[in-house]
């Protein structure tokens, strides 16, 4: 998940923040999020024994790239820009085998496989899938084969979703606006 923040860099960028290795998600692409609203429950997947059930933790990173698959190299430690937060969590020891963790399919677009698409084909049918696959085999050009999806269904998919959350987005606002 990415979320595009209102924080800006030190140079007026807007901050993106991506949540990665979740389990689920309680928001859905285009929605408007508030400070401290639940967006999702942390996964298991994309660590080093992953099929040994590796447990659950939280990939998290900041970027001012304004997409969704920056490259590892250029995601910046959220620590530079909210300091106090994270003396609350625990954070990897020096011990720990995430150095051997595959950073490399986080730059490729074709690991990335958006929740629309999943919320598209179903969240049932779409893990049948990613548990059916080796993790190198989870590619957006296999779920493409899998589904039967070309680019412009995709494209459609898409513009749909962000259609759909603008006219929930405006229903709320006028719903607010009646109120006062």
């Amino acid at each position: 998940m990415t979320i595009k923040q209102d924080d800006r860099d030190p140079y007026g960028n807007k901050l993106f923040t991506r949540y990665l290795h979740s389990d689920s998600y309680s928001v859905k692409k285009y929605e408007v999020v508030s400070r401290g609203e639940k967006i999702g429950v942390s996964g298991n997947t994309g660590a080093p024994g992953e099929a040994n059930g590796r447990g659950y933790h939280l990939h998290f990173d900041v970027n001012n790239m304004a997409t969704d698959t920056p490259s590892f190299g250029d995601t910046i430690n959220p620590e530079h820009f909210w300091p106090n937060y994270f003396n609350r969590f625990a954070l990897m020891s020096d011990d720990s085998d995430h150095d051997s963790h595959d950073h490399e399919s986080y730059d490729d677009p074709e690991y990335f496989i958006d929740q629309v698409l999943i919320d598209y084909i179903g969240e049932d049918d779409f893990y049948e899938w990613l548990n059916s696959n080796q993790p190198e085999d989870r590619t957006l050009t296999n779920l493409k084969k899998e589904f039967h999806l070309t680019d412009e269904d995709i494209k459609e998919i898409d513009r749909e979703a962000e259609e759909a959350a603008f006219t929930r987005i405006s229903l709320i606002r006028n719903a607010s606006r009646r109120r006062v």
